[in-house]
């Protein structure tokens, strides 16, 4: 099990799935200043849902496979890769 800013994972179903739990903390400064909001897992949780649920009604494979409660799911487990993007630059773009 570990723990970042805004979640906590355990591992479930052998190394295939794992349980991840949104935590109420609000942190800033890259966790120089931390808060706890009541309820601010549960909003997360049910704003990630809905855009898991409405990837997977179009058709987007998501590594969601089950909501088990207000603020936890199981998932599959994935390798993250990171990409970095740095600055793009539009000179033609206006807004």
């Amino acid at each position: 099990m570990y723990s970042t800013k805004a979640n906590r994972r355990s591992s479930a179903r052998g190394r295939t799935a794992a349980h991840v739990r949104y935590k109420d903390t609000a942190t800033a400064f890259n966790g120089e200043k931390k808060e706890e909001l009541a309820g601010k897992g549960r909003l997360n949780a049910a704003i990630s849902n809905l855009l898991y649920g409405y990837l997977a009604q179009n058709g987007v494979k998501t590594h969601l496979l089950e909501v088990v409660e207000e603020t936890t799911v199981l998932v599959k487990k994935a390798e993250i890769v990171r990409v970095f993007m740095g600055l793009l630059w539009l000179p033609h773009l206006r807004l």
